[in-house]
């Protein structure tokens, strides 16, 4: 579904976003820049329901203006621009979970070690996202990566597919898949041949934060992030209901001065990550397999009209979607048996 970011914590506007989506491709890609950078349009969109949990994109208000200062209503926005491919991208907790499976030598080099997380814990004493220090066990810190060192090959010349629309001046429907790359040799060799591969400039003290681990959890998901040009602001673009901690997140992020504080670099990196995951959320793939829809509308008799309305079924999330569609269905076939009638 096409939208701007959304978060519970800050209401961005218009410029902003505008500067989110950017970097999140443009500064990601250093050979092959966006054409589109300085020209796609945001505009308020209506997403409407057509068969079960699809939908189609409307265009519902006047373009979003660059120069504007005002706040963004809450809503569905749709980015369109000029071009035929689609980005996709996955959080790093995901791309781990791949790694360990493919490349079980690149994870094990990849990991973090002991002296890496105890330097990161002695520099910053406290959760550098809430100010917590710890003083029993549910506050204990814990160190996590700020940019994952197996995906050094995007590191030092990290790309990102052009944003663009699916058909010309049409909204983007993003589907999440993986990071892109357009070298697929030194990709490979990561993956084929890790103990070839230097890491060292990626384990580093500067490349880990530390926190709370119901935050530090959502940090790794790409859930939240940290704008260092917004004076390292700190975004939540969702999850906020599994922070279990009564003590809020602050505003920006707490950084003591020294050759060790964490990286501008891989915050801005892991920035742009968040940014590529959050617009890429919400399609209905992320809930429900292949074919799952469908299966599931045969078995309950839709298709051959043999509909048991006591079936528990339809009580589920997505039991109510297709009596939802069922109800539009017949809503339609009325109105159209009305327009001949008149």
């Amino acid at each position: 579904m096409p939208g701007i970011v959304r978060h519970s914590y800050y209401a961005p506007v218009t410029p902003l976003s505008y500067r989110w989506i950017t970097d999140a491709v443009f500064g990601r890609d250093r050979y092959h820049p966006w054409e589109e950078a300085e020209t796609y349009t945001l505009f308020p969109v209506e997403v409407r329901p057509s068969i079960v949990l699809t939908y189609s994109v409307h265009k519902n208000g006047a373009a979003l203006s660059r120069e504007s200062q005002n706040m963004i209503v809450p809503g569905d926005y749709g980015l369109y621009a000029i071009g035929k491919n689609t980005i996709s991208f996955h959080p790093f907790s995901i791309i781990e979970e791949g790694v360990k499976e493919n490349s079980p030598l690149l994870s094990a080099k990849a990991s973090l070690t002991a002296p890496i997380i105890q330097q990161a814990l002695d520099r910053d004493r406290q959760c550098i996202f809430s100010g917590v220090v710890p003083s029993c066990g549910s506050d204990a810190l814990v160190a996590t990566w700020v940019f994952p060192p197996f995906l050094g090959y995007e590191a030092s010349c990290v790309t990102f597919r052009t944003i663009a629309s699916m058909l010309i001046f049409s909204a983007i429907l993003i589907i999440p898949n993986k990071l892109s790359n357009d070298d697929p040799w030194l990709e490979n060799k990561y993956y084929q041949d890790p103990d070839a591969c230097d890491l060292r400039d990626l384990m580093v003290v500067e490349n880990v934060v530390s926190g709370r681990k119901d935050i530090v959890t959502l940090f790794w998901e790409n859930k939240l992030g940290v704008d260092v040009e917004d004076d390292y602001r700190i975004i939540l673009f969702e999850g906020s209901e599994s922070l279990t901690s009564g003590v809020p997140l602050k505003s920006h992020m707490i950084l003591v001065d020294g050759p060790y504080r964490p990286s501008d670099r891989f915050l801005r990196l892991h920035f742009q990550q968040c940014l590529a995951v959050s617009v890429g959320r919400g399609d209905v793939m992320e809930d429900y397999h292949e074919q799952e829809i469908e299966n599931f509308m045969e078995e309950l008799g839709v298709y051959d009209g043999e509909i048991d309305t006591r079936d528990p079924r339809w009580s589920t999330p997505l039991g109510s979607h297709v009596h939802a569609y069922l109800i539009r269905q017949k809503m339609a076939e009325k109105s159209v048996i009305l327009c001949i009638f008149l």
